[in-house]
C-alpha cells in the first residue's frame, strides 16, 4: 500500500470527503488523485492537520493506524 493509498485508507476511516481533507491539510483540490510520491512536507502537512494519525503507519505501513492514547502517568 502506498502513502496515498493509506491515506485515502484514513480519510475514510475518519468518514472525511476529500474536500474536506484538502480544507483541513491546506493540499490542493485533487492532491489525491495525482499519480506519483508525497513529499515530507505534505505529510508533515497531513501528520499536523491529524495529530491522532500515527505517522509511522502513513510511511512505513508499520503498526496501526491511530496513535494509541496514552495511559495515564502513575504517581
Amino acid at each position: 500500500m502506498t502513502i496515498r493509498e493509506r491515506v485515502l485508507y484514513f480519510i475514510s476511516l475518519k468518514d472525511i470527503t476529500k474536500y474536506r481533507f484538502y480544507q483541513l491539510t491546506g493540499l490542493s483540490n485533487g492532491f489525491l488523485d495525482k499519480p506519483g510520491s508525497i513529499s515530507s512536507d505534505n505529510c508533515q502537512k497531513i501528520c499536523k492537520a491529524f495529530p491522532d494519525l500515527n505517522p509511522e503507519w502513513l510511511l512505513l505501513g508499520i503498526g496501526e493506524v491511530l496513535k494509541k492514547k496514552n495511559s495515564p502517568v502513575k504517581k
